[in-house]
């Protein structure tokens, strides 16, 4: 069988589909990705990955322009959120309008490589065109505890230029949702299948530092791969200052932002630059994170007790299903305290949720077993 993986062109959309291309992989299945910017970064999870870039598109010039067109739209993603948002109904908006940029140059890659089945990220709209245009069943990969009901159709409704241009009357017949959320902390529709949420965050050597980890307890700082870049470092500044009265180790990962305008840090404040998150947490006591998927369901399946400062609508709400559930401290004001560090170390209640909710998600269906599940929807 095989196997075509769209995601959207972001890392944080690539990077969780990665197990369940292993999985299809090692069972004998051909897997192919196809995306396009911060996405391509996937292929060095040690798989093909197909590049949907056109000769000569610059993304953020063309996002910048979508910031200009739709002022309401960029405002609504960036914006900090004050309710209980359970969907992701403004990022299906968004990622509808750049879905666009990516879907010529899937059916293309589609029609030469002829998939059995093609599998979305969580905020996939290209892929959803291109299987109904080829009539091949479609499966959404959830990647986080956002609740994706009826979001094919909030798709269809705003990629309908796109539909139109290529003759799309409707979507995919045959359509299924993977939903990796731990069913303790969200409300999980019946007929998407469950499946467990194995992290993947990138490859790489780690560095010597990381174990042993002595004594003291430590915490893990991140603030994912895309706030440092449009929001700048000053929550990881504010974060190292309440971090330096508290009697415990920090690693800041920072991926690939200039530390530069830390200035000096203090000394139990560790810069880092990528460090793969499954290597990290299972050394550390707690994390202070922006709420984003990826981080989430990190420090789920790790266990690890959260502090997470809100942010745009999708990070926002992880945040608050998080705190709903009794997993992780989500301060109001969105600032980061001495106090509540101290909180996310030694608070048992929260301790003990983590912990459940880590052995509520190791029960659920393994990347393998969903994939031998697949191959029986995309051929029956």
């Amino acid at each position: 069988m095989r196997v075509l993986f769209a995601s959207s062109p972001a890392l944080g959309h690539a990077f969780p589909m990665v197990p369940l291309a292993w999985a299809l992989r090692a069972s004998g299945h051909d897997v192919l990705f196809a995306t396009s910017a911060g996405g391509l970064q996937v292929q060095r999870a040690g798989l093909p990955v197909a590049d949907l870039t056109p000769p000569g598109f610059d993304l953020d010039a063309a996002l910048e322009q979508l910031k200009q067109v739709r002022p309401d739209l960029y405002a609504r993603m960036h914006a900090v959120q004050t309710e209980r948002q359970t969907d992701v109904r403004d990022a299906v908006d968004y990622f509808g309008e750049t879905a666009g940029f990516d879907t010529p140059a899937l059916l293309e890659v589609a029609g030469g490589w002829r998939p059995d089945l093609i599998v979305g990220s969580f905020l996939d709209g290209a892929g959803l065109a291109v299987a109904a245009k080829l009539g091949l069943p479609y499966v959404r990969h959830n990647a986080d505890l956002g609740r994706t009901t009826g979001i094919d159709e909030l798709f269809r409704h705003h990629m309908a230029p796109v539909f139109d241009q290529l003759g799309i009357d409707g979507l995919p017949a045959r359509r299924v949702t993977l939903d990796v959320a731990p069913p303790s902390a969200v409300e999980v529709a019946e007929d998407e299948w469950p499946m467990r949420c194995v992290p993947y965050n990138g490859s790489g050597v780690l560095p010597d530092w990381l174990l042993p980890t002595g004594d003291r307890p430590r915490v893990a700082v991140t603030l994912g791969s895309i706030v440092p870049g449009y929001e700048g470092l000053g929550k990881a500044a504010e974060i190292i200052g309440a971090a330096a009265e508290v009697d415990a180790d920090f690693v800041v990962a920072l991926g690939e932002a200039d530390a530069a305008e830390l200035g000096t840090t203090p000394a139990n404040v560790r810069i880092a630059g990528w460090v793969p998150l499954t290597a990290l947490l299972p050394t550390c006591q707690a994390i202070v994170h922006h709420g984003g998927g990826g981080t989430t369901m990190s420090a789920l399946s790790a266990g690890v007790p959260q502090l997470v400062v809100t942010g745009g609508a999708g990070r926002n709400v992880n945040a608050l299903a998080l705190a709903a559930r009794g997993a992780a401290l989500v301060p109001d004001d969105g600032v980061v305290t001495t106090a509540l560090i101290r909180q996310a170390l030694e608070d048992e209640t929260l301790r003990k949720t983590a912990l459940d909710i880590a052995a509520e998600m190791a029960t659920m269906p393994s990347p393998n077993e969903v994939a031998g599940r697949l191959v029986t929807f995309a051929t029956r």
